[in-house]
């Protein structure tokens, strides 16, 4: 109802005769009215504009309803989309969009469950905050439902939509690196408890803010968390002031601080390394920002040295021992370090330099001892001794192995110094008195010498054996007459003789002996006698000397000797060759009347048969007066003379040329005059040439030759051959025993004589006999 113009107007009274006043006042109300609402709604209208310009450049989209009381759903509201919220979820209707198409361009799950809050902003005003994700624009939104206005029983509620798209993946990235530390703290957590060594944080303060497994059960806590809250400490003295005072000389040095405490741990003492370490390098303390005050802490960490320590005790013990054991030794030591320093020396250093022992424990350098040897005369005499000063002060630098030595010294002393690289540096020098050494050497070698002499002068072959069965010493004619290798030198000083052993020996004399039969049972009876250890002795048939009787005869100091010789002619053997002798001769005698035609002129081939009686009867008278020599004593044997080789040899070959002529067999002569002289006796050596000459020209046939050489090298033994192309002689058992015979009593003779005899024949192959001296 609209009010009563007196209401509106109280000061206007009806007057008789007023109404036309009263209605044009009435108009001028009315204008006045509209007027005003006109500017109320201009008013309205530009708020709208302004608020819809706000609205469009806002950063959050809006969806506005419009609604009364009644409405439950969208359905019922007027709903306006704002631009920004269109450009947000990408609408294609724009700003004309309603809210079908926004929940469209939402996830189904978000959409829907943006319908239930809805409703009670739009009965009952009741504020909400979702978040809803846009699939079509790659956007999250968070969603915040307010009531904005009511009036006249109108309502306003708004749909506000933001962009979080950035801050939900800031915070799932967050979230992620946060899951990353924690799991990084559990690792490095779990790796510290792992380790055996007890390791601890401090903060600024101090305290202690971490701790791993190893400390709790160092210190006898169930757990790093029970060791924290006890305040448990490694080092115990004085309420555990001891660790927090090393903690803080490591953080006020900003480095680490360490020391060495012997502490009870799982009921054992432990010689433990405790270090702590400024988390924060020094200098920068002063600058850092208060969030980071927990670095204004320390680590500290316990290194268990007890085995370290037990292994330095040990090595102390040793060295001690070592020290004890080289000042015991009469060998001089002296050990100067890297810096060419004096570290050690024993007594027997002081005894041979006569140095005093308080000089010596002030380390002094290498040089100065050497200058104050040099003063007392107790160094090699030397033409520059700044040089030689040089020399050895460089072995510091340039031994590499070590270097032995000898030192004659004026006052006629010899020592043996050996110079070596230290293992820990510099030299280790040590000094051996040899000069009675060396006398007594220089005795025992003349003395090897002579024996050795001796040996290979005797007629008997000889070897001795050692303990171990090696062979230690043996003369020539053993060497020859089991054909053994070559005396050479080998690695390390040996030569080919001393590398053999027992066994090696016996393989080259069963190889000789003639019967096969024989062998294996002389082989193992000489391992039973070099077993045993016994005296044994036998014979033995060999292929080039006959009948050998030898004897093994064990030595004082487990070794053996050997010796072979040929069996001695019996007397009666003796007494039968005097009888052949005379026999011989009556032959030789009676051909040589034939020959020389006194019962009548011969004719060619009784002429041939009388040659050959002579020839053979002087071989054998040759070989009988050989017997005769070899059967007589020492006394009735002649003084060996000073020969010219070359002549003697000359007159043998002229003796047998004529021979050798007749049966048309060539003569070779291979010397040379300047060969040198021997001490021979000639008519022996004549006598033994011809014998070997005989059996020469024996096997030689028509047509064939026999050849005679003589060498000598520089300061080397005299050496024959006698060699023949003939029919050669069957030495075997079964075969030419005349020959072998022959050759036997040569052989004796030849080695009576001193000569080595070698004797090479085979059938078809002809003969070479060599002899050395």
């Amino acid at each position: 109802m609209v009010p009563a113009l007196t209401e509106l107007l109280p000061f206007a009274a009806p007057a008789a005769g007023g109404f036309a006043a009263a209605a044009v006042a009435f108009g001028g109300l009315g204008a006045l009215a509209i007027r005003a609402r006109r500017r109320r709604e201009e008013a309205r209208a530009e708020e709208a504009r302004r608020l819809e310009g706000i609205l469009a450049h806002a950063g959050d989209g809006a969806l506005i309803f419009d609604h009364d009381a009644e409405a439950e759903t969208a359905d019922a509201c007027a709903v306006r989309c704002s631009r920004r919220l269109a450009v947000l979820l990408a609408l294609p209707e724009g700003e004309a969009a309603g809210f079908a198409a926004v929940l469209g361009a939402l996830e189904a799950d978000d959409g829907e469950a943006l319908l239930a809050p809805l409703a009670l902003l739009l009965q009952q005003g009741e504020t909400f905050i979702r978040t809803a994700a846009a699939p079509g624009c790659d956007r999250v939104l968070r969603i915040t439902g307010v009531r904005a206005d009511e009036t006249g029983g109108r309502f306003t509620s708004v749909l506000w939509f933001s962009d979080i798209t950035r801050e939900v993946e800031a915070q799932a990235a967050a979230r992620r690196e946060l899951e990353t530390l924690r799991r990084d703290r559990s690792r490095y957590r779990a790796a510290l408890d792992a380790l055996p060594l007890p390791i601890w944080l401090r903060d600024d303060g101090l305290d202690m803010s971490f701790c791993n497994m190893a400390f709790a059960r160092a210190v006898g806590a169930r757990d790093p968390m029970t060791a924290r809250r006890q305040g448990a400490e490694l080092i115990q003295g004085a309420s555990g002031r001891e660790g927090r005072a090393l903690a803080a000389r490591a953080r006020a040095a900003g480095d680490s601080r360490q020391e060495h405490e012997v502490l009870a741990m799982n009921g054992a003492l432990r010689h433990l390394e405790i270090r702590e370490t400024p988390l924060m390098p020094h200098g920068q303390m002063a600058v850092m920002p208060s969030e980071v005050k927990d670095l204004a802490g320390t680590v500290g960490i316990a290194l268990d040295v007890t085995d370290q320590q037990d292994v330095r005790a040990e090595l102390s013990r040793h060295d001690e021992a070592h020290a004890l054991v080289l000042e015991r030794l009469g060998t001089a030591i002296a050990v100067f370090g890297a810096d060419q320093r004096l570290r050690f020396y024993n007594t027997a250093f002081v005894r041979l330099w006569l140095l005093d022992d308080a000089w010596l424990d002030s380390e002094p350098d290498y040089g100065t001892v050497l200058e104050v040897l040099r003063d007392r005369r107790l160094l090699p005499e030397v033409p520059d001794f700044p040089a030689y000063k040089a020399e050895e002060i460089a072995l510091f630098t340039d031994l590499l192995e070590p270097v032995e030595a000898l030192m004659h010294l004026p006052g006629g002393k010899t020592l043996r110094r050996v110079v070596a690289p230290h293992p820990l540096g510099g030299l280790l020098l040590t000094y051996e008195d040899v000069t009675d050494t060396l006398a007594l050497e220089r005795s025992y070698n003349t003395l090897i010498d002579v024996q050795a002499e001796t040996l290979n002068h005797l007629r008997e072959a000889v070897a001795v054996f050692d303990l171990a069965g090696r062979l230690k010493l043996s003369n020539a004619a053993f060497a020859l007459l089991w054909d053994l290798p070559e005396i050479r030198p080998l690695p390390g000083g040996a030569d080919a003789l001393g590398s053999l052993r027992f066994g090696e020996v016996v393989d080259f004399q069963v190889r000789l002996i003639a019967d096969p039969a024989e062998r294996p049972g002389f082989a193992a009876l000489m391992a039973r006698v070099f077993r045993d250890r016994e005296a044994r002795d036998g014979t033995l048939n060999h292929l080039g000397r006959g009948l050998l009787r030898w004897q093994a005869a064990p030595l004082a100091d487990g070794g053996m000797v050997l010796s072979y010789d040929s069996v001695p002619m019996q007397a009666d053997v003796a007494d039968l060759a005097a009888v052949l002798a005379g026999g011989v001769r009556s032959i030789a005698g009676w051909a040589e009347i034939l020959a020389h035609g006194h019962y009548g002129v011969l004719n060619p081939r009784q002429k041939a048969y009388v040659d050959s009686v002579r020839d053979a009867a002087a071989a054998a008278d040759r070989l009988l007066a050989a017997v005769d020599d070899l059967r007589a004593p020492p006394p009735r044997r002649e003084v060996p003379e000073v020969v010219d080789v070359h002549a003697a040899l000359s007159e043998v070959l002229n003796a047998v040329r004529e021979r050798a002529q007749r049966r048309e067999i060539d003569l070779h002569f291979d010397c040379l005059p300047e060969i040198g002289a021997e001490r021979l006796v000639l008519t022996p050596f004549e006598r033994l040439m011809g014998l070997i000459f005989d059996m020469a020209l024996t096997g030689a046939q028509t047509g064939d030759s026999v050849s005679l050489a003589a060498q000598r090298e520089p300061s080397g033994p005299l050496t024959l051959t006698v060699a023949d192309t003939g029919a050669g002689w069957a030495m075997e058992p079964g075969g030419d025993r005349a020959a072998r015979a022959r050759f036997a009593v040569i052989r004796a003779y030849a080695e009576a004589q001193g000569w080595s005899f070698q004797l090479v024949t085979a059938i078809g192959e002809g003969t070479t006999v060599t002899l050395i001296r």
